[in-house]
């Protein structure tokens, strides 16, 4: 149940965000890679959270300075980005 309401919190914000830029698309999905995508609180439990939040709680409360949450974030990213480009390349030249 936190996911749907986190999902619909983040979809809403970031079109909040970008509503006045014009090629809001790649921004706003941009945005949506970063806070979205899960990443293990712990190494060792199941349980999952955004990553970009598990690496700032780290620093400010546990005073961690680690990567390993931020490893989801280096695989999603670079694969969806790609795949907009792809989509948007196949709309210029179809529609």
């Amino acid at each position: 149940m936190f996911w749907f309401f986190y999902l619909v919190a983040l979809i809403v914000f970031s079109y909040l965000i970008t509503q006045d830029i014009k090629n809001n698309f790649f921004i706003l999905s941009f945005i949506i890679i970063v806070l979205l995508t899960p990443g293990p609180i712990e190494t060792t439990s199941s349980e999952l959270a955004p990553s970009f939040y598990i690496f700032i709680f780290n620093i400010l409360f546990e005073q961690e300075f680690s990567m390993k949450p931020l490893r989801p974030l280096l695989i999603s990213t670079p694969i969806c980005l790609a795949f907009l480009l792809i989509i948007s390349r196949i709309k210029k030249r179809f529609f």
